[in-house]
């Protein structure tokens, strides 16, 4: 995931350079898919390690703790990536279509 955020958002500075602004639409909405796939897989994450809690033995309930709060942390980081590219993109569109992905999301988090 690492190698292709920087893939794509070596596509980001590319179109930037080069000053057209419907690659740069392209590449940033590519870009921005990377940190919406981890908010996602975070959240799914954060689930996993809920469900664990009682089968668990309680002397490594601590490394479950551990994994809720390196989720929740990688959640809100990859969040905030992907709405800082969405006010860079400009296009409210596709801002609403992709901050309701991020919304479900945390939602789906929350009811299993």
């Amino acid at each position: 995931m690492v190698e292709e955020d920087a893939k794509r958002f070596a596509g980001v500075l590319e179109a930037t350079k080069a000053n057209d602004r419907v690659a740069f639409a392209e590449a940033l909405k590519a870009a921005t898919d990377i940190p919406c796939d981890l908010h996602e897989r975070s959240h799914e994450l954060a689930r996993l390690a809920r469900r664990a809690r009682s089968s668990i033995d309680r002397r490594y309930r601590v490394d479950l703790v551990c994994v809720l709060a390196l989720a929740g942390a990688s959640a809100r980081a990859s969040q905030a990536l992907a709405r800082e590219n969405l006010r860079w993109l400009g296009e409210p569109a596709y801002a609403r279509k992709t901050h309701r992905r991020l919304r479900q999301a945390a939602a789906h988090d929350r009811t299993r």
